[in-house]
């Protein structure tokens, strides 16, 4: 027979419960508050008039009582202890400490070139190079000790104490769902390039939050202070503190206080869950760890393939469409030459220019080449501001159908290794230079640049179209006619 069942409202019923002090005459609220409480056991007589008229009946048998009566939820209040060892915390900390040291001790560059080489998180890598396994790395790179001790203090206390309640499963899914929500965070909306486990720590500090909020009813009172509201002015604080400081990616805590705490909102405690087991094991815990995990590590190689999105940048003198990666900047390099670069300066860097002129004679592709870098690159090294130049003979080649040539560069800038290629195109009397460089610690960049120039296209220079348009105005004219002839001969030749 199942829990005696409301037949009809029941008004200002009360009802009569008999305990160690005799019997007592509680309202509904207060029978069923002391039932949370765990002050009326299951076995207790009680009468009920609305549905079990004068009978003294078990409590347990009523469904207001089955429906507030939790045995686990009342050992959680009277068994819940902020304790033991957190193995999940302590391994990642563990892993940041590893990963500091192991930064310290064989650095690349100067302290900015380190953090991104080993794996601070660098937008231009991302979206050019398809380095999607940095939206975990970012979470382990520091910049110094402090930075590194501030967050795993925070850590320790606060991701400890959420892993006294879950199990270590629970935890990898918070510390994932904290650090992709970092870098996702910051890569949407922050800087270009960041680092550290703060995100990871602010995920703790909100979960810590919404595990004491979720729980406040059941929670020991001592443990109030530490869980739930009590975080909350520590987490306004360490934000204020970031929105008003420089160089804080503001971006990224959010992120992560969004990751944490909506990982752990959807959580359950071990002593109020069954531990899962089978399917649910491996469907609720397994498979979104290795998802979490997994994706940032095994979609880089395929996301590289479609990797960076371009855009056309038209030079209108030299009459090319340059294909770019849309999140570059343009600027002109010191020769005034329409330049691009990805933001990023030593490890990572990469740029590209273009540049030309009209000869008064057809261009010697292999010629031009030579002499450009002859005045650019040895110049430079000449002048100190470049190092170690090597340089290949013009080799043959075509780019968009037209006859090219290209020399093949190395030196070092500023204590960085870099390659450069030097393309000319000849169209006739006109001379397009392409200049690609990148830092030779990435050599994706490559074949970012063999994509750009695939894809490059000529069109028409503006001194032809200007001798196109003096040729639609005054259509009879013999000098507009002559000049239009010239230019298309000076691009054929």
């Amino acid at each position: 027979m199942g829990p005696l069942r409301y037949c009809h409202a029941v008004g200002d019923a009360v009802i009569s419960v008999r305990t160690d002090r005799g019997e007592e005459r509680l309202e509904l609220e207060e029978f069923e508050s002391r039932v949370a409480r765990g002050e009326i056991a299951p076995q207790c007589p009680v009468r009920f008039p609305p549905i079990a008229g004068d009978r003294w009946v078990p409590a347990g048998s009523l469904e207001l009582f089955a429906r507030v009566y939790s045995p686990r939820k009342l050992h959680f209040s009277r068994a819940f202890r902020l304790g033991g060892v957190p193995w999940m915390t302590s391994a990642f900390i563990a892993l940041c400490l590893a990963w500091y040291a192991a930064a310290r001790l064989h650095p690349v560059g100067d302290a900015t070139d380190t953090l991104v080489a080993y794996g601070a998180k660098a937008g231009p890598l991302l979206l050019d190079l398809g380095q999607l396994w940095r939206l975990l790395a970012a979470n382990l790179v520091h910049k110094d000790a402090v930075h590194i001790a501030v967050n795993l203090f925070v850590l320790f206390n606060f991701a400890g104490a959420l892993e006294s309640a879950f199990r270590p499963l629970d935890m990898a899914l918070v510390f994932l769902a904290s650090a992709l929500g970092t870098t996702l965070g910051s890569f949407a909306f922050g800087d270009p390039a960041s680092a550290g486990a703060s995100g990871v720590a602010y995920g703790a500090l909100g979960g810590a939050a919404v595990f004491g909020i979720k729980y406040r009813e059941i929670l020991p009172k001592r443990y109030r202070l530490v869980l739930g509201g009590g975080v909350i002015p520590t987490v306004l604080v360490f934000l204020i503190i970031g929105w008003t400081s420089a160089g804080v990616d503001n971006w990224g805590h959010l992120g992560g206080l969004f990751g944490g705490s909506l990982l752990v909102a959807l959580l359950e405690p071990r002593m109020l869950s069954d531990a899962p087991r089978g399917a649910r094991l491996w469907l609720g815990r397994i498979l979104p760890v290795a998802l979490l995990l997994g994706l940032p590590l095994g979609l880089g190689p395929v996301a590289r393939h479609f990797l960076p999105l371009l855009e056309p940048r038209r030079d209108a003198e030299l009459g090319i469409a340059l294909p770019v990666p849309t999140e570059w900047t343009q600027g002109a390099d010191r020769l005034g030459r329409m330049a691009f670069s990805n933001g990023l300066s030593g490890y990572g860097e990469a740029r590209l220019s273009a540049g030309g002129g009209w000869a008064d004679r057809a261009v010697d592709s292999a010629a031009a080449a030579s002499a450009w870098a002859e005045g650019d690159f040895a110049v430079a090294e000449r002048a100190g501001r470049i190092g170690g130049l090597t340089r290949s003979e013009p080799e043959p080649t075509r780019v968009g159908g037209l006859p090219a040539s290209r020399i093949r560069l190395r030196w070092v800038e500023e204590g960085t290794a870099f390659a450069g290629e030097l393309l000319v195109v000849a169209r006739g009397k006109l001379a397009v230079r392409i200049e690609t460089i990148h830092s030779e610690s990435e050599p994706g960049y490559r074949r970012v640049f063999e994509r750009i120039e695939r894809e490059l296209r000529f069109v028409e220079p503006s001194r032809l179209e200007r001798a196109r348009a003096a040729l639609l105005v005054a259509p009879d004219s013999e000098e507009a006619q002559r000049r239009l002839a010239g230019v298309e001969a000076d691009l054929r030749l």
